[in-house]
């Protein structure tokens, strides 16, 4: 019997450690159960789905919105684990969460805890919904998985009366505070729909011209939808109804502190005052007017109690 198998996999949530629950390392998650490898990001055995994945924040093309993760396979890297050296395949780890997909299998998510690379995170049950190779920012292929959150209940206040049954320091385990029972809804928003205006604008806002990069070279701008999916808005998520901005110009236009006219001129609401910008739209990018008419509307409005109500 391979070494792999020698604990018996376990999938989904296991009931003594909730979500929000941190562990002191990638051994303690070993020994519990919760993942079968110090190394590797994905969990799993030859034959099986995989149980577990670690979002580890070496992958450059790694995409982690919160409850929608685009998660980069294992294999190519070079030593180091700065960069891939080699194309990935389906196979192993890769060929795992593949079955995820097939078989309809969540997967447990952990993640390092911001500024403490030896913590991690539980951030719950995820499902892949899609899986496809294509190449990858250093130019070999890579295994992609479009991992979403489970809308489920949160979990009661948890029985640690297994803890001690596996001889586990309560120290090397932080639990959350008790949960009340509760339901959560998230919107799985296309990637390639705000994927493709970013890359239409090279990654510059639209409004400032501004791209940020990351310490890899990496650009990184934001795809705002200018009608809002969610409630009160209700818009589509289509390329036309998506711009490309920089973070703080995003923020900026969600919250209504600043608007865009019909000629395009970008509108200091919080001030009332033009400022000395105008939307940049590319002839390529078919921008729906009247969406953006919709936000003037909506944000001017002096009925509107919107931001009173977020605040």
């Amino acid at each position: 019997m391979k070494k792999e198998n020698a604990q018996k996999m376990q999938f989904g949530h296991f009931n003594e450690f909730p979500v929000g629950t941190i562990f002191k390392g990638r051994m303690l998650l070993k020994h519990l159960g919760l993942h079968f490898h110090i190394q590797n990001g994905i969990s799993y055995t030859v034959d099986d789905a995989a149980d577990a994945i670690v979002l580890s924040g070496g992958y450059i093309d790694d995409e982690d919105r919160g409850d929608s993760i685009v998660y980069t396979g294992m294999g190519g890297r070079s030593t180091d684990g700065r960069c891939q050296i080699q194309d990935q395949t389906f196979t192993k780890g890769n060929r795992a969460l593949l079955l995820n997909h097939e078989q309809n299998i969540p997967v447990r998510v952990f993640s390092h805890v911001e500024g403490i690379s030896s913590d991690y995170l539980y951030r719950g049950l995820y499902e892949v919904n899609r899986c496809w190779l294509m190449p990858g920012q250093d130019g070999f292929n890579i295994c992609r998985y479009q991992l979403n959150k489970i809308d489920e209940l949160a979990f009661v206040h948890p029985d640690h009366t297994h803890l001690a049954e596996k001889n586990i320091e309560h120290e090397g385990i932080v639990l959350p505070t008790k949960r009340k029972t509760t339901t959560h809804s998230f919107i799985v928003r296309d990637i390639k729909q705000t994927r493709k205006v970013k890359n239409l604008y090279q990654y510059a806002c639209q409004i400032c011209g501004v791209h940020i990069e990351n310490f890899r070279g990496k650009k990184h701008a934001d795809g705002a939808h200018i009608r809002g999916l969610g409630t009160p808005h209700h818009g589509p998520d289509v390329s036309s109804n998506i711009l490309c901005l920089c973070p703080n110009h995003h923020k900026m236009f969600d919250f209504g502190s600043i608007v865009v006219r019909d000629d395009l001129k970008v509108i200091d609401l919080l001030s009332g005052q033009e400022t000395d910008d105008y939307l940049y739209i590319k002839d390529d990018h078919r921008l729906d007017r009247e969406q953006l008419q919709y936000h003037y509307d909506f944000f001017t409005s002096s009925k509107n109690t919107y931001l009173d109500e977020i605040a």
